[in-house]
């Protein structure tokens, strides 16, 4: 999947569509999931969830996006589910 999402010959949103689990990628924004001593995906994988969690909650506009994912109001989630359906057939 990385590589096909990197090549940038295929739409992202189909490659994605594509692969129906969970991935490190669904984890990273989880905090219960990063919590756990359970999960290691790779070396240095749960610093990186702390990392990107602490830099979201200082910055003021990452924070509120992240708030509007979560509650399914930010404009990405409209786009996803209104227009872009498509991709995921």
């Amino acid at each position: 999947m990385y590589d096909t999402l990197i090549s940038g010959k295929q739409n992202a949103l189909r490659t994605l569509a594509r692969y129906q689990f969970s991935t490190w990628m669904d984890d990273i924004w989880d905090r219960s999931m990063y919590m756990k001593d359970t999960i290691d995906y790779w070396e240095g994988w749960q610093d990186l969830c702390f990392t990107i969690a602490s830099d979201i909650e200082i910055d003021k506009r990452m924070k509120k996006n992240k708030a509007m994912i979560e509650n399914g109001s930010h404009e990405a989630i409209t786009l996803l589910n209104e227009r872009f359906y498509r991709y995921f057939d």
